[in-house]
């Protein structure tokens, strides 16, 4: 919050005016990874609808709703089950 309130009105809207207009390059769609996407449940609707249109752009991505989690809050406030899905995503992709 501290360092927050120590970023420029001027900083704050250019930081803001980046962050919403970044558009994918169309060859995303050919992407052959294999993509987890994950967002919380409790998350701002523009973040919940971006999370599905970036999963209707990558066919092999899959999507996975957390029920009562913000923004950041499975690798910030949840550790452990973060590194457990990541350990899993890593082992599933070996096998």
């Amino acid at each position: 919050y501290r360092d927050t309130c120590l970023i420029a009105k001027e900083d704050m809207i250019a930081f803001l005016k980046a962050n919403t207009a970044y558009r994918f390059k169309e060859t995303i769609q050919e992407s052959t990874a294999d993509i987890r996407i994950f967002y919380g449940k409790k998350e701002q609707a523009g973040i919940r609808k971006s999370a599905q249109i970036i999963r209707n752009m990558l066919p092999r991505a899959s999507l996975t709703a957390l029920p009562g989690y913000y923004h950041g809050d499975f690798s910030l406030n949840h550790p452990e089950d973060y590194v457990k899905t990541i350990r899993s995503c890593l082992t599933d992709r070996k096998a």
